[in-house]
């Protein structure tokens, strides 16, 4: 039988090929008919037409052992063979698949079908039953070599999986932060007076608005104009026929008065910007007006069009434009929720790098418990309140789409830390930086997603499904595979030897075989006589394809595989796959079990596929239906390429059949008991194993399969249960009371029929008192009868005393979670014992007679009542005392009340963890006030001579006049200060920094310490402490604004550029073609055309707004504070140098006239070197320079959490105008090597004339050496001389 048989392939069946694919199955018949000529005994059912089946449902490896201790009973019972149809889902597949193997090698061992199922019936002494005994838990990883492997396989695939993620992150934020540098280029250009172009509208209120709000936000405004615009034209389309597609006159008067307003209002905008006086409109009501003017005359314009395209049927027109309108809705949502990531996104480069760790950290944590919440909820109780089972999974679903925000949100922050910092890098904004590390970014990341675009099969490659497929292969269909024997069998089914459980297994499971798997074009098992094995999996599918309700919630269709690979999807017909696509059968049978997948069918939520996408919880596959033959004349659907599959899974939304790739998962996720297909086949018996997770035997999955059948097939299920036990009904002379029909023949006492006390009505099985694990339901098919016998697993009487024993010790059994795979040998052992317990009951015999049973009124529709026994002892039914059926009304409330309790604690615990948190968080960020105590204490006592009198020349003036100790009491006091301040820094903290910095109390204590500290006195030890580098004392101290302080939107645009308090320069025009020229070698290279300043990491030159105060210093101290909280002031002993002559002192004042008004700011790397720098600052004011402190630039950049400068490789000299070069000239010191290098300030950044600034690397000058109790220059092992000769000058270096 060639697959010709089945019916010919096409993409949708006409209407004469859909009437031949009802379920009258032609095509499967064929198979089943060639099937039944490989029987070897004399039995009815081979002349039978009658088509039997039997469904294996989902379950993991609990259904896969639990069915297979019920096929052997089967085969014991000699039933087996009588099964026609084989259907399976998920776990049932792995056994079904087994046995399916055995009898496809049949063919080539020649081996009957007999044989097989004896094979089958003695499956404990067999081989195969001593291959999946040994390794049906293989699945779940045992052993630390066998963990490790699984591990390195997960991790893998997981760092695959989220580099793609990356990929897809970094170009959403190059998207945004390329047009938000755009964008604020063009504001900082117009707001910096260049020439750039301004429409009439933009004034800088409304520029400082924009910038007020995320940049992608300025589409709102065209969003909304066109919602008006829809809007207006669906209420201007005519309601009927009777307007011949024209709009009503007053419309059109409305649209044309409108777009007349347009024009004073446009001269309006004009003259508003130019005015400075009369009447002044805010630009933004002036645009409003103007859009709500626009959406009327071009609204009424579009109903027009849509009135003369659609006239007969103004209905579409509407329809049209209301879809157009959602539409555009949704793309302004889009659009806000982009805004809202951008400024997290933001917030958090702004941040410390630590925070940026931190929130990486948190949402892989957050992944991590989400990964072992994910699969629990397959196992909650079907007895839960729908409500309440759907707000869990709605919570899972909103922290899924949370995570996946923050997820975005990171890596956005990567990049604006990289490209967007790097705008307030200096005093002017650094555009071209920005621009250039953008498109070092953005290329990359261009390349490397444009590379691998098309490789479609990196999402397979990279889930778990090779891993599943890998270990169902080895463990289930391995047991077909005599070759792993090792010769010690020629065929599966043969006996073993009981020596062989002492180890002489043969190949090991974890060595690959080839004689596991089996092409799938190839698999017929029932050309050997097996039953025809139906594979069925789900095509996940979130867009309904005709419009209509059942796909909107089911979310998927039914993908039915058969005999030689050929497929049917839904109700359509058998199609051929080519054999290269076909796959092979362990493939298949894993899509079946992908229980775990982004795609989860009626279930799919966006959040909680990409909390299984980014998890790395991924069974999924994404087959290629262009393997399928179909009609040429019709176009082929789209492929899915990498990312756009990607995309797919992470927001949870499948195209299902309307593209090339289709994403199938676990056939449970459609319907779980796998008795659909056998149904939609028209079976008259249908042995149904329900084996899903169902502990409070709700019956959810006989629920949907009841429904689903009733609505696709027009099959109505109705249960039945016995009407009496069987005894009452033939001692009684009458007919039963409760018969549902009264006009059933009675049996006779004679010729009684056997009902095994098995049989019962659904509530028997739930029963604790009942014995019940079998149900019967009759199913009407539109022109038939057929039968249902469901087998629930269940403890009965007459059960193994070890399997009796298990259920004591695990009160569970059988109703085990799925989502535990790793079974011990007592547990895999008491599961198949039970389907074999449970299977002893199905003899061919009764099966045969079940039609029979129910003809003559041995089984009753089962509508809830109850049997009860009157008090002259007979048997009768009743009606039940209660609305709901006992297994129903006895596990609602209690569960539901159990889990809105277990709800409320845990939200309760989080919420007080969370409180607890921002609590202990609020004190990190807080100043101790005990810290403080001591330090107000001793400010309190300090006399006011100490705060502003104490300087070094006061104390000086009273060690020569030889005062007393006691006028110079206070001299202790302020040691004391300086002790208590360095013991209160101790206790600053990055996290608290911010808090004592904005402390106006301690910042004053702080001032008035360093002006006590004064060089030249008697120094306290605490004293010489503040003069060094000193963290503490830095994490107190405000550094100076040197740069452009980071500010989403650049800076406040509603203050004039003299104003602004960014710290942010008037921005030169940029020549792109000059400024990119040797790009992009010109960032790095010395030997650039335009010089370069070192990147301070955000630093920049320390170079106040303002300029200081006569007798104040540019920190508003009267001495100079550097940044490491050391003093220095003119009244220190100057550097000695050479007594200049008469002519030198000529010269000098040459020198001073050459430097006098300039500003001298000096950057070095690292604190080493400021001892040596202070000497510089006292001969250059003697030229006549302003030298305001010294900045570590290695420091700022530290504390502000910013990139390491890049060091020069020589002392730098930049002038910022040419009146200030020779001044820069003449700061070298003599004999200091190597040569300053003097150059002018790049023209790409805005000069301040007058500013030189002096950037010394490490090295650079000779490093002194003080005492830590003394500052005096006797103390200084070298100093420095200056010569100064007009127009250049003479250094030496000597020793004191």
């Amino acid at each position: 039988m060639s697959i010709d048989d089945l019916q010919a392939s096409q993409p949708y069946p006409s209407d004469a090929q859909a009437e031949a694919s009802k379920p009258t199955n032609g095509g499967l018949r064929s198979l089943v008919q060639e099937r039944r000529s490989k029987l070897e005994w004399d039995d009815q059912a081979i002349e039978n037409p009658d088509l039997w089946g039997l469904a294996l449902s989902g379950g993991g490896i609990r259904s896969a052992t639990f069915c297979f201790g019920l096929l052997k009973a089967l085969a014991h019972n000699h039933a087996f063979q009588r099964f026609d149809l084989l259907s399976t889902v998920s776990g049932g597949g792995y056994i079904g698949a087994t046995v399916g193997k055995l009898f496809q090698n049949a063919a080539e061992s020649q081996q009957s079908a007999k044989e097989v199922e004896e094979a089958l019936a003695d499956a404990d002494a067999r081989w195969f039953g001593f291959w999946l005994r040994a390794n049906g838990r293989y699945l779940i990883p045992n052993g630390t070599k066998d963990t490790i492997f699984a591990v390195a396989n997960f991790s893998r695939n997981l760092i695959g999986v989220h580099v793609e993620v990356a990929l897809l992150g970094l170009l959403l934020g190059c998207l945004l932060i390329g047009f938000d540098l755009a964008l604020w280029q063009w504001a900082d250009c117009l707001y910096s007076g260049n020439a750039c172009w301004q429409p009439a509208w933009m004034s800088m209120s409304a520029l400082d608005m924009l910038s007020r709000v995320p940049t992608i936000w300025v589409f709102l405004p065209p969003v909304a104009l066109a919602v008006a615009l829809l809007a207006v034209a669906y209420w201007a389309l005519p309601s009927d026929q009777r307007a011949n597609g024209s709009v009503s006159v007053w419309r059109w008067g409305v649209a044309i008065t409108a777009g007349a307003a347009l024009y004073p209002l446009l001269a309006l905008l004009s003259k508003n910007r130019s005015s400075t006086g009369g009447l002044w409109v805010p630009g933004w009501v002036l645009l409003a007006v103007g859009g709500m003017l626009a959406a009327m005359a071009l609204g009424t314009l579009l109903a027009s069009l849509f009135a003369r395209l659609d006239a007969k049927a103004p209905e579409r027109s509407h329809n049209r434009i209301t879809r157009w309108l959602a539409s555009v809705l949704a793309g302004g949502l889009s659009i806000a929720g982009l805004g809202v990531l951008d400024t997290m996104a933001w917030q958090l480069a702004k941040s410390s790098g630590q925070n940026m760790v931190m929130v990486g950290t948190a949402v892989a944590l957050t992944l991590a418990v989400l990964r072992a919440v994910i699969p629990k909820i397959a196992d909650l109780p079907r007895s839960l309140t729908p409500t309440l089972r759907r707000n869990v999974i709605l919570l899972v679903h909103v922290a899924g789409a949370l995570v996946l925000f923050m997820v975005l949100v990171f890596w956005v922050s990567v990049l604006h830390r990289s490209v967007t910092m790097s705008l307030f890098n200096a005093q002017a904004f650094e555009f071209k930086l920005a621009w250039s590390w953008w498109i070092v970014i953005t290329v990359p990341v261009l390349f490397l997603m444009g590379m691998s675009y098309f490789n479609r099969d990196f999402l397979n490659r990279s889930s778990l499904f090779s891993f599943y497929r890998a270990r169902l292969v080895r463990s289930y269909l391995g047991a077909g595979n005599a070759a792993r024997s090792s010769d010690f069998v020629q065929r599966a089914t043969e006996r073993y030897r009981m020596n062989w459980a002492a180890g002489e297994s043969g190949i090991p499971i974890q060595d690959l075989n080839e004689g596991d798997d089996i092409p799938m074009a190839d698999y017929a098992p029932h050309r050997s006589g097996g039953p025809v094995h139906l594979i069925n999996a789900c095509i996940n599918q979130t867009r309904d394809p005709h419009g209509g309700m059942f796909n909107q919630d089911r979310k998927g269709q039914l993908l039915t595989l058969g005999p030689f690979g050929c497929v049917r999807v839904g109700q359509g017909p058998w199609r051929e796959v080519q054999r290269e696509g076909s796959l092979t059968l362990g493939s298949w049978v894993a899509m079946s079990g992908a229980a775990v997948a982004p795609g989860l069918g009626s279930t799919t939520r966006s959040g909680i596929s990409a909390l299984l996408t980014l998890s790395g919880l991924r069974l999924g596959y994404w087959w290629n239906s262009l393997a399928m033959k179909r009609d040429l004349e019709k176009a082929a659907p789209r492929h899915f390429n990498k990312y756009p599959q990607l995309l797919a899974e992470l927001r949870g939304r499948f195209e299902g059949i309307h593209r090339a790739e289709w994403f199938l998962s676990d056939g449970g996720h459609f319907e779980n008991t796998a008795a659909y297909a056998l149904l939609r086949e028209e079976c008259k018996l249908v042995v149904l194993a329900d084996c899903g997770a169902d502990p409070r035997y709700a019956f959810g999955d006989l629920e949907n399969l009841v429904r689903k059948a009733r609505i696709d097939l027009q099959a109505n299920i109705i249960f039945l249960r016995p009407c009496v036990p069987p005894a009452a009904a033939f001692e009684s002379d009458s007919p039963p009371e409760s018969s549902a029909d009264t006009s059933k023949p009675r049996p006779s006492k004679t010729d009684k029929p056997t009902v095994p006390p098995a049989f019962g009505s659904l509530n028997d099985l739930t029963s604790q008192d009942s014995q019940a694990c079998l149900a019967l339901a009759r199913i009407e098919y539109p022109t038939s009868v057929g039968y249902l016998i469901v087998v629930k697993p269940n403890v009965v009487a007459g059960a193994p005393v070890d399997l009796v024993n298990f259920k004591a010790d695990n009160p569970l059994f059988p109703q085990e979670p799925t989502t535990d795979q790793f079974f011990n040998e007592a547990q895999w052992e008491s599961y198949f014992l039970l389907g074999r317990t449970l299977g002893q009951h199905l003899t061919p015999e009764l099966l045969r007679q079940l039609p029979m049973l129910d003809r003559i009124g041995y089984f009753e529709v089962d509508d809830g009542s109850v049997i009860v026994r009157d008090e002259s002892g007979k048997v009768h039914a009743t009606t039940a005392p209660k609305r709901l059926p006992s297994r129903i009304a006895a596990t609602g409330a209690v569960t539901a009340s159990v889990s809105l309790g277990a709800l409320a604690t845990f939200g309760t615990a989080a919420w007080q963890a969370v409180s607890q948190h921002m609590e202990e968080r609020a004190k990190t960020r807080a100043i101790d006030a005990t810290v403080l105590k001591d330090l107000t204490d001793v400010f309190g006592r300090l006399p006011p001579v100490s705060l502003n009198q104490t300087s070094a020349t006061n104390i000086a003036q009273a060690a020569d006049a030889n005062r007393t100790s006691a006028e110079t009491s206070d001299l202790p006091q302020v040691g004391e200060m300086a002790t208590a301040l360095l013991r209160v820094g101790e206790s600053c903290k990055p996290s608290n920094s911010e808090a004592f910095r904005n402390s106006e109390l301690l910042q004053l204590i702080l001032k008035s310490t360093f002006s006590g500290c004064e060089p030249g006195g008697l120094p306290h030890p605490s004293c010489a402490l503040l003069k060094v580098d000193n963290p503490s004392i830095d994490c107190m101290t405000p550094s100076t604004k040197g740069f452009c302080e980071p500010k989403y939107g650049l800076r406040d645009f509603s203050t004039n550029l003299m104003n602004d308090d960014s710290g942010c320069l008037k921005s030169l025009p940029m020549d792109w073609s000059k400024e990119f020229s040797g790009w992009p070698w010109s960032l790095w290279s010395k030997t650039a055309s335009e010089p370069v300043l070192p990147d301070t990491g955000g630093t920049g030159p320390s170079m106040p707004s303002m300029d200081p105060s006569p007798g104040q210093t540019p920190n508003g101290s009267g001495s100079d504070v550097d940044g490491s909280g050391s003093s220095t002031t003119d009244g220190a002993e100057p550097i000695q140098t050479k007594g200049p002559d008469r002519g030198e002192r000529q010269e000098a004042g040459e020198a001073k006239r050459t430097c006098a008004g300039r500003k001298v700011y000096i950057q070095i790397f690292g604190p080493e070197m400021r001892d040596a720098v202070r000497d510089l600052r006292e001969p250059w004011r003697a030229f006549g320079a302003n030298v305001p402190p010294i900045e570590d630039v290695l420091d700022t950049a530290r504390r502000r959490d910013r990139s390491p400068p890049l060091v020069p490789k020589n002392p730098v000299a930049i002038y910022h105008d040419t009146a200030s070069k020779e001044c820069a000239e003449l700061l070298q010191p003599l004999n200091v090597a190597p040569d300053w290098e003097v150059r002018a300030l790049p023209r790409s950044l805005t000069a301040v004339p007058g500013v030189i600034e002096i950037w010394l690397p490490p090295g650079s000058l000779p490093i002194q050496e003080r005492s830590a109790f003394s500052t005096t220059s006797e103390s200084r092992g070298a100093t420095i001389r200056w010569e100064p000769k007009f127009g250049h000058s003479q250094h030496t270096s000597g020793s004191k």
